[in-house]
């Protein structure tokens, strides 16, 4: 799946799937990745990741997965894997 760095920061690699990039603005993204290193994620995977799920108004669903090394995906929920 091609994806799109948008930022590094605090060593976390993140990026943004082109359908959330299409979807929402840079500061919507930016916000949700503020809001995840906040506040951590909502729910954690059986492998210790952990994944966090934000409505960005009406049936607009970004989520926020980390993956193994720490890294974090912006996308929308039809893009990802759901392993």
């Amino acid at each position: 799946m091609p994806q799109v760095r948008i930022m590094m920061k605090a060593r976390r690699s993140v990026v943004a799937t082109p359908g959330a990039g299409q979807q929402f603005t840079p500061g919507e993204l930016a916000g949700c990745f503020k809001d995840y290193l906040e506040r951590g994620p909502m729910f954690v995977r059986g492998d210790g990741t952990g994944v966090a799920i934000y409505e960005l108004g009406e049936g607009a669903v970004l989520v926020v997965a980390e993956d193994a090394e720490g890294g974090l995906t912006l996308s929308m929920p039809q893009e990802l894997e759901w392993n």
